[in-house]
């Protein structure tokens, strides 16, 4: 039905996008390791024929031996039937646009006014949002989300031993005139991504511990695609519970759910949807056009695994004259809520006027989204080579610091825009920002002590640098972080990635409403679920440690190693903060063969300082 009704209105509204959709489950959708089948998805009609999928045959029975990937995808759509029967539902009440609609199990209202659509529509009134500690969605498997269930159809309770999660929680008026409950992101959250999340591309081990409610269920989908599915800045989607709908949006900082509206009595409401979707070009869907939409279906590989060359080969054009040609994935982050992270490998073949690179020279192109509200990285990395470079004592540290050739912060989009008029304070608004920079190298490629000491010596003691002389805390150390550099037969360590830097002194608490850090190398005191911590120096110290764990112990000739710390990705925060308690008592895991003990490396740390 939804296909004829697209296929007879897409003509009127000139969009260039021909959508469909189709049945998908039982088949796993490919491109990620979290094996996930949603109902049905919508996408581009031009991926349904590649290999000779039929569309009509798709609608009826699913595409089969020939799955989808999650970059062919733009939306899907998720059914539960509660009742069993639709005659069988209890007695609706009338929604203020004459359909019927189930009372909805809100805890807190908002008498907000006005539309926030996907074209940026004038944003309601402020929504207010009362008690509760948020949560947000978790890795790969839904089953191991912390997300509460905020449905408006009065779900079921979750069965004993299911353990839940605190939830703000607010209704508003979002598409259509349609209410919305939203998730808003938690303070407690990890760097990229919600509780258990590994914040990196690498596949996600599934539990299935917890029964997932319909809307983790939808934000797991939810997390495939903004990680999986292209470069993307939100995701649209529905819930259909019986005779019921609900409109699902997720981006960066924020999850929203509407208020159910009913597509039997409401027809008004139903048509004014699938017009909506009509109406949505690739950047309406989420595609975020620094990379244009990866439509190359034959080239996609048709394996479940997660795919480091989606993007290859890709053009990329950025601020006025750069033009770069990406030759390979380096990171993808694995999140809804926080930066997004992408790091691509590109060469350059067109610079700005008066800008010297040769062409065909290598780089390092990063796509993030830090918060607004934060210290740029921009600025904190400008400040460290001014300071570096104004005293010769301290010029050495120039070796020790990232190279930025150049930047782009572009601005947000119509629809970010108008969740922050509707939302106020509790939308983080974010800076999509291009970082050009120079080629630098993962530091886990250093396969032995000799190698890796004076590495970690020029990383602490430019930290220390920092911190005491330019006023700077990096607040983010990981393994993905700490890199080097190779000039002149000699290896530099490299502190780098400062997103997430703050100043030193500010005991504000974290500047964004992201606690900072990768979970797995965030200090002890950080995790500590009953009383919150400042982040002070020592606690980068002792992300630094964890790095030289995970690095002696997790990694052989450069590849990562099954060992005994490797599930610190995957448990909850609080999990974690008992780990960090018995690991810093107890005696730490064995080394590789490349390395006796992390010993070695301090000694002939401190056997070569000056």
């Amino acid at each position: 039905m939804l296909n004829r009704i697209i296929s007879s209105a897409s003509s009127s509204h000139g969009n260039t996008l021909e959508m469909s959709f189709a049945r998908n489950d039982p088949t796993i959708i490919l491109g990620s390791a979290a094996s996930r089948k949603p109902d049905t998805f919508g996408g581009d009609k031009e991926a349904f024929v590649r290999q000779s999928r039929a569309v009509e045959a798709m609608a009826a029975k699913g595409p089969s031996g020939n799955a989808l990937h999650w970059s062919e995808i733009f939306t899907f759509i998720e059914f539960k039937l509660r009742h069993h029967s639709l005659l069988s539902a209890p007695a609706a009440t009338t929604s203020s646009s004459g359909g019927r609609r189930p009372k909805s199990t809100s805890t807190s209202r908002t008498r907000g006014a006005g539309d926030i659509s996907p074209s940026g529509a004038p944003p309601a009134k402020r929504a207010r949002i009362n008690g509760g500690t948020p949560a947000t969605p978790g890795p790969a498997s839904a089953t191991r989300s912390k997300s509460k269930s905020a449905s408006g159809t009065n779900p079921p309770p979750p069965p004993a031993g299911t353990k839940r999660s605190n939830t703000k929680r607010s209704t508003s008026k979002v598409t259509s005139g349609t209410p919305a409950t939203s998730l808003v992101p938690s303070r407690t959250s990890n760097k990229g991504s919600g509780v258990g999340a590994s914040g990196g591309s690498k596949a996600q081990t599934t539990s299935t511990t917890l029964k997932e409610t319909p809307e983790t269920q939808c934000a797991s989908y939810a997390l495939e695609l903004l990680s999986h599915g292209g470069l993307r800045t939100h995701v649209i989607a529905a819930l259909v519970t019986d005779d019921s709908i609900e409109l699902l949006y997720y981006d960066r900082s924020i999850i929203i759910k509407s208020e159910p509206f009913n597509f039997i009595t409401d027809q008004k409401q139903f048509v004014a949807w699938v017009i909506g979707m009509i109406r949505l070009d690739s950047a309406g869907w989420g595609f975020d056009p620094v990379v244009p939409h990866v439509r190359r279906y034959t080239d996609i590989t048709a394996t479940g695994k997660i795919s480091k060359s989606l993007y290859n080969d890709s053009g990329m054009k950025l601020g006025p004259g750069w033009e770069l040609r990406i030759k390979g994935t380096i990171f993808n982050a694995h999140c809804i809520i926080g930066r997004g992270t992408a790091v691509f490998l590109a060469e350059v073949e067109g610079t700005p006027k008066g800008r010297e690179l040769s062409k065909k020279k290598t780089v390092i192109v990063k796509l993030s989204n830090p918060a607004k509200s934060r210290l740029s990285e921009i600025e904190a990395v400008t400040t460290a080579h001014r300071q570096a470079a104004s005293d010769e004592r301290t010029k050495k540290f120039l070796k020790n610091l990232p190279l930025i050739i150049d930047y782009e912060d572009r601005a947000a989009g119509r629809v970010q825009m108008a969740l922050l008029g509707h939302f106020k304070d509790l939308y983080e608004l974010r800076v999509p920002r291009a970082i050009i920079m120079e080629q630098l190298f993962p530091i886990t490629e250093l396969v032995d002590a000799a190698s890796a000491a004076p590495v970690y010596r020029d990383i602490v003691e430019c930290y220390r640098w920092l911190f005491d002389e330019c006023r700077i805390r990096h607040s983010d150390i990981s393994i993905n972080n700490l890199m080097y550099r190779r000039e002149g037969g000699h290896n530099h360590g490299v502190l780098n990635d400062f997103d997430l830097v703050g100043r030193r002194g500010d005991f504000t608490g974290p500047q964004s409403r992201q606690r900072t850090g990768t979970k797995q190398f965030m200090a002890y005191d950080l995790l500590n679920p009953h009383k919150s911590h400042s982040h002070f120096y020592r606690h980068d110290l002792e992300s630094i440690l964890y790095v030289m764990v995970f690095h002696f112990c997790g990694h052989r000739q450069g590849q990562e190693i099954p060992f005994s710390l490797q599930d610190w990705s995957e448990i909850s925060g609080g999990a974690l903060w008992h780990r960090k308690l018995t690991f810093l008592n107890d005696i730490p895991p064995s080394t590789t063969d490349q390395v006796r003990s992390t010993h070695e490396v301090c000694d002939l740390h401190r056997a070569q300082r000056p």
